[in-house]
């Protein structure tokens, strides 16, 4: 039973597209799908089949399902202080990777990847054992050493092929955008980390403000940090 269980986990099969966020639909913004079906096309590639807004500084594109469905990620915080260059740039560089032959991305890699993983986690020690989970531990020592040996290796192997897909990333964020925007871009996500600090006390302070400002009961809980400001995570306002 144990054996068929991890079986059917670790069973090949299409991931879905999570629902990580709200998620802008084509009617929802459309000016927006426009933007980067135009971008799409400058990269050499088609555009996405939905966006998603989330409130990680970062951004994302993703392929799921048969047919290869893309979504892209957009994180509030990094989408915020970027100048409409810079976030053409990014868009230019998240789309690139569908047109450069991102190896890691690939089906076969990818699928590698999950799966090595998935066993990394099954074989991963239990905190604070009892006497039989400290056997057991010791028992999954060695297979657990022998797959993060097989993740290490696929992660050396394709290691070259991801850092060029980075770098032709980049030359898409640059005929996408500007070579300056690109630049500038670059230089913003060396200390995206402590923006995102930033703006998370700044959006904390704002809450405590309305909080004060309000009359009692009436804005609870409309300030939660995380929480998207409008109804689908795009507020133009800082």
């Amino acid at each position: 039973m144990l054996l068929l269980a991890l079986a059917w986990s670790l069973r090949p099969r299409a991931p879905h597209l999570p629902d990580s966020g709200p998620v802008l639909l084509r009617a929802d913004a459309p000016g927006l799908y426009a933007l980067v079906d135009e971008i799409a096309r400058t990269v050499g590639t088609r555009g996405v089949d939905r966006i998603v807004v989330d409130t990680q500084p970062n951004a994302s594109v993703n392929s799921h399902g048969l047919r290869g469905r893309r979504q892209l990620t957009l994180g509030l915080p990094l989408w915020e202080i970027l100048t409409p260059q810079q976030r053409i740039a990014l868009l230019g560089h998240e789309l690139a990777h569908y047109s450069n032959g991102d190896t890691r991305r690939a089906l076969v890699v990818s699928r590698a990847y999950a799966s090595l993983t998935a066993w990394h986690y099954y074989f991963a020690p239990t905190p604070d054992p009892t006497l039989i989970e400290m056997f057991v531990n010791l028992v999954f020592a060695v297979p657990r050493l022998l797959v993060l040996s097989l993740l290490t290796l696929l992660d050396h192997l394709t290691f070259r092929a991801a850092q060029r897909a980075e770098y032709l990333a980049d030359r898409g964020a640059a005929s996408a955008g500007s070579t300056a925007a690109a630049e500038e871009l670059l230089d913003l996500l060396l200390v995206v980390e402590s923006v995102d600090v930033v703006l998370r006390r700044e959006a904390n302070r704002a809450a405590l403000t309305r909080g004060a400002r309000c009359p009692r009961g009436r804005g609870r809980g409309r300030a939660r940090l995380g929480e998207p400001p409008g109804p689908h995570g795009l507020d133009p306002r800082p």
